[in-house]
């Protein structure tokens, strides 16, 4: 999102500086960044190697030391500082710090593990944090309730915001594959188990009925557990469930007929956005964001919690209307477009603006 708020900052007369971890980077966004701005690029080499990237006294990403942010922000003196944050506890320190300094700034948080508890030190520099923010971004409804809990007060000035999603135009017009084969789940996330629980599904597709049903499931992306998830597979029949590795949202539903989510925490996912976009009904648990753009039987299916009886028992109701999956993909199809903003980057840019400029 703060990628592509930079065009807007700029063409408005502001210089931008991004902080920011070299992993959060790709290459071609690299690319991009140095073709669009007058950049200069710093290496920093404390523990691992580190990337800073100038931009206005926007700050993105923040796993480098806090002396060092502190730094940059004290040589730089922004007008205005970005804190964009994974889960929303990630730059309590700086919060803390920035919240003692007088300066401006907003946060967006990503995503909310609800299991987590704070002690009560990070529990008060959330709480300065979140109180002296000129904005308080969040990607769900949910997130907002879960931190306002975890930290114990009504958090001020919220925003909702969502990411962008970039699908090219032929993607979104996808042919439903066809079922003589057999119908199947794209698993599209992280392969760590303890946030998206791959883990968990299988352990429900052991049971008998599932194995003896035309139901097959393909797990797509990279992570830490990918070695293990391809262990379990191997508890299967070969080629019931499969790793499908890296694929493109195209080649995912071209293939496939649903999208099966069962994380433990999230945000707002961006694949159950790009699923409903490309007419596929989506399969999730009820954590975090993830049933706030599902209507239940519907035009999608939402296990009550993050357990295995619960994704058990929407998997039963999703296999009894099977024959349904194409008209309930159409319709989260309209509401994707009738709900999800067509320039999240731009709302970003305005109520940065809106800050900077008052």
């Amino acid at each position: 999102m703060w990628f592509e708020s930079i065009d807007s900052l700029i063409f408005n007369g502001f210089n931008v500086h991004v902080m920011c971890n070299k992993s959060m980077l790709s290459k071609n966004r690299l690319a991009l960044l140095l073709n669009k701005c007058d950049l200069t690029l710093d290496i920093f080499y404390p523990k691992r190697k580190r990337i800073l990237f100038r931009f206005i006294g926007k700050l993105f990403g923040l796993r480098i030391s806090l002396d060092k942010r502190i730094h940059h922000i004290e040589k730089t003196r922004p007008d205005f500082v970005l804190v964009n944050q994974g889960l929303n506890f990630d730059a309590f320190d700086l919060l803390g710090w920035l919240s003692n300094n007088s300066i401006r700034y907003g946060i967006i948080s990503h995503a909310v593990d609800h299991r987590r508890v704070f002690n009560k030190s990070t529990a008060k520099y959330l709480r300065d944090g979140f109180s002296n923010s000129v904005f308080n971004g969040f990607v769900s409804d949910s997130n907002i309730r879960q931190t306002s809990r975890m930290i114990g007060m009504e958090i001020p000035n919220v925003r909702l915001f969502r990411n962008p999603v970039s699908l090219p135009n032929d993607t979104r017009n996808i042919p439903y594959p066809n079922t003589d084969q057999g119908f199947r789940l794209a698993f599209v996330g992280r392969l760590d188990f303890k946030v998206k629980g791959q883990d968990l599904l299988l352990g429900v597709l052991r049971q008998p009925k599932w194995c003896n049903r035309n139901l097959s499931v393909r797990f797509y992306g990279d992570g830490p557990d990918k070695q293990k998830l391809e262990e379990m597979l191997l508890d299967f029949p070969q080629g019931k469930h499969v790793y499908g590795g890296f694929k493109s949202p195209f080649e995912i539903w071209s293939e496939n007929h649903a999208l099966v989510l069962t994380s433990h925490f999230e945000g707002l996912p961006i694949v159950i956005v790009e699923a409903g976009l490309c007419g596929r009904t989506c399969l999730v648990t009820n954590v975090s964001g993830n049933a706030e753009l599902l209507s239940d039987n519907v035009d999608g299916f939402v296990a009550k919690t993050d357990t295995a009886d619960a994704i058990d028992e929407a998997l039963e109701r999703a296999w009894v209307h099977r024959f349904e999956w194409l008209q309930m993909g159409e319709l989260l199809r309209q509401k994707m477009i009738n709900t999800i903003p067509k320039n999240p980057g731009q709302i970003l840019a305005d109520t940065i603006l809106e800050q900077v400029q008052c």
